[in-house]
């Protein structure tokens, strides 16, 4: 049997003995850990990149999830994002808590008001599809890194 299969039947015999445990799904995003230098490609401006939370570092794998109690570089990346592209007065202390989240809901309304075909979920989880949309600062490899102010979604 396979895993998903074998924690399915146990979670159903758990289940009817009124035994009850969370069971995560086979397909669960892993949490966010660190960030990939992206390039900000739709300006086609050589030299200029993102920081776009990731699992791992420079893995370039976005299948990732931020959510209330993530402590990560991932989140410092988010939270420079939200607060120069979004406008939302937040500390950029890679802690996500309740303004993180909120800065997130904040966004991921942009988002579907700008984008109508994204259809995301206003939960205040950064999470794949959020990351597909969401807008990130653009930082200049050419000017040792510094912020340039602008935004750009990744590709």
């Amino acid at each position: 049997m396979t895993s998903t299969l074998t924690r399915s039947l146990l979670a159903s015999l758990l289940l009817a003995t009124g035994i009850a445990f969370p069971v995560a799904p086979a397909s669960a995003a892993a949490s966010c850990t660190s960030f990939t230098s992206s390039d900000a490609w739709p300006d086609g401006i050589p030299g200029l990149y993102h920081h776009v939370p990731s699992a791992g570092p420079e893995t370039r794998n976005f299948n990732c999830v931020l959510g209330v109690g993530n402590n990560s570089l991932a989140v410092l990346a988010l939270q420079e994002s939200l607060f120069v592209c979004y406008k939302q007065n937040i500390r950029r202390d890679r802690d996500f808590g309740g303004a993180t989240k909120t800065a997130v809901e904040n966004a991921q309304k942009t988002i579907n008001r700008v984008h109508p075909e994204a259809r995301l979920a206003v939960d205040g989880v950064y999470g794949p599809r959020t990351s597909l949309y969401l807008q990130f600062q653009q930082y200049d490899h050419n000017n040792g890194g510094a912020h340039t102010g602008r935004c750009s979604r990744r590709f």
